[in-house]
């Protein structure tokens, strides 16, 4: 079982970080108002203690990953929205 803080982890974040290790685990995500629990369980049976252990840190990263796109994704919304306003105002789609 892993816990996660609400306050600085999404749980959109942790969904996504789950779906990239679903080929390898099953998870159970659980989200309360002071902590997000994730149950993990291998979908190998003879995975060895260490290898799950490496494996956890990995997941652990990859939700850090998740949630700083996350992050960026929502400080450059206003800049990507521009850009893409302005290159379709270029091509003749929107009509002036």
């Amino acid at each position: 079982m892993l816990s996660f803080d609400p306050q600085v982890y999404s749980t959109p974040a942790l969904l996504k970080a789950c779906y990239r290790f679903s080929d390898r685990f099953v998870f159970d995500v659980k989200s309360e108002s002071s902590k997000i629990e994730v149950h993990v369980e291998s979908r190998r049976h003879d995975i060895s203690p260490e290898a799950l252990h490496l494996a956890m840190q990995d997941f652990r990263t990859e939700v850090l990953d998740q949630n700083l796109r996350e992050k960026v994704r929502a400080e450059t919304e206003s800049v990507r929205n521009l850009i893409l306003a302005h290159a379709f105002s270029r091509t003749g789609l929107v009509n002036q």
